[in-house]
């Protein structure tokens, strides 16, 4: 299962996870095309991304992550994608381990790249079972035509269905998971 985790902004932060298991990170400064150019290469199952969170005033960087998430939002639906929308909370619990993992690379990390690998973490904690007892199929060109996960068929239409999950790691956090199911 290919997933993509997006910690969005002027500076966003990309990770990605594929099927063997390899997980590349990446900063996309002010480009919203290239990461639009990442997510149709890996062609996820899932994005993950973090909800925009305000004090009160609106900056232009503010405004500049409403257009990434948006875009996003319509991207995912678009390539019948799951959308999992997380909250910057979510990601606190597995900060840690991401910066661990993230730490063995010979190459420079970003802070940002640090937050969307934890929010691919929580992503992979939280529906933990699903993943591991998913069988991929393949279509004839060779890409993802459906997700069959024990009991339930979740084939890539347009039906979007709203979850809330919860998980207790070291506190308990809550996000809003659009699916793509069929019903």
């Amino acid at each position: 299962m290919i997933l993509v985790a997006i910690d969005p902004g002027p500076h966003t932060g990309v990770a990605i996870r594929y099927n063997n298991g390899n997980v590349t990170t990446q900063m996309v400064h002010r480009s919203i095309f290239t990461i639009w150019d990442l997510i149709m290469q890996a062609q996820p199952e899932a994005i993950i991304i973090e909800r925009f969170m305000t004090n009160g005033r609106l900056t232009k960087e503010g405004q500049e992550t409403i257009e990434v998430q948006g875009s996003i939002y319509s991207l995912a639906w678009a390539i019948k994608a799951r959308l999992c929308i997380q909250y910057p909370m979510d990601r606190t619990p597995f900060i840690k381990q991401a910066r661990e993992e993230l730490g063995r690379s010979s190459k420079k990390i970003e802070s940002h790249e640090v937050d969307a690998y934890a929010h691919l973490l929580r992503y992979e904690y939280t529906f933990k079972d699903e993943i591991m007892q998913a069988r991929l199929t393949a279509d004839t060109r060779g890409q993802t035509a459906a997700l069959y996960v024990p009991g339930r068929e979740l084939t890539r239409e347009r039906t979007w269905e709203i979850v809330d999950t919860r998980v207790e790691a070291e506190e308990e956090s809550s996000s809003r998971v659009l699916r793509g199911l069929s019903s």
